[in-house]
């Protein structure tokens, strides 16, 4: 459960942070440090997730699908790493804008 909390908390700092530096409130070497540090946080919270993970699909069939805990925080791992992708091709200068 605490897992499923802290991916939840860090998904959400992670939008505070991208509207953050979207807006202009902070500079993308802070935004870029600190989404580092809430990525790093979000694959600690997958990796250390001790509830179950998969279930069986809902026709029955061979494959099985994430549980609704751990697909949030997939989810989360998910968006923080492309939101980091986006700040390091905005910094690195592939991209011009953030928004």
């Amino acid at each position: 459960m605490a897992m499923f909390l802290l991916s939840i908390v860090t998904g959400a700092l992670t939008l505070v942070n991208y509207y953050a530096v979207g807006n202009g409130y902070i500079s993308s070497d802070i935004a870029l440090k600190l989404q580092t540090i809430l990525s790093i946080i979000t694959i600690f919270a997958v990796i250390l997730y001790r509830g179950k993970r998969l279930r069986k699909s809902f026709d029955g069939g061979q494959y099985s699908i994430f549980t609704f805990k751990f697909g949030v925080v997939f989810i989360s791992l998910l968006g923080n790493i492309s939101i980091e992708i986006l700040l390091i091709l905005y910094k690195l200068g592939y991209i011009n804008s953030i928004i």
